[in-house]
């Protein structure tokens, strides 16, 4: 397998919750495979099982916008569902339904403004490239990638 997938979840018509699909787009630039979507949804579960690593990227309200955080991921107990499923519980529909899930993580951004305009935030647009170079260090990418 040996394979990788960044996720970019998010609204890029919502402010800086449209930050995971910009980074996305920056990594598939670097010939990463993406994958973009405005929430995670189980039909994404067969599509995770065929990697080995997978980086979820996406905005999360906080009280610093622009800090950025990657950590790592574990499916959850159960599955969640709906509008109501987050990365661990899609880890968790991978492992119920394939018997193996990939190692995770989630590289997040705090946005400053999730109105409905186009475009990040001063603060989120001044992240990208320190969110860059950790998604590059994580994805074992060339060092211009955190450039992109």
């Amino acid at each position: 397998m040996n394979r990788l997938l960044v996720v970019g979840v998010g609204n890029p018509l919502r402010e800086d919750d449209g930050v995971g699909w910009y980074l996305a787009e920056a990594l598939g630039q670097a010939g990463v495979p993406t994958h973009t979507c405005h929430q995670l949804l189980p039909e994404l579960a067969a599509e995770l099982s065929q990697v080995d690593l997978v980086l979820f990227a996406d905005a999360r309200a906080g009280e610093t916008p622009g800090q950025v955080q990657l950590q790592a991921l574990a499916p959850s107990d159960r599955p969640g569902y709906s509008h109501h499923l987050d990365a661990p519980g899609l880890l968790a529909w991978v492992r119920g339904l394939y018997g193996h899930c990939p190692q995770a993580y989630l590289l997040s951004v705090t946005g400053a403004a999730f109105g409905y305009r186009e475009g990040l935030s001063p603060q989120v647009e001044a992240a990208l490239p320190a969110a860059l170079a950790q998604a590059g260090a994580l994805l074992h990418l060339e060092k211009e990638t955190a450039h992109a």
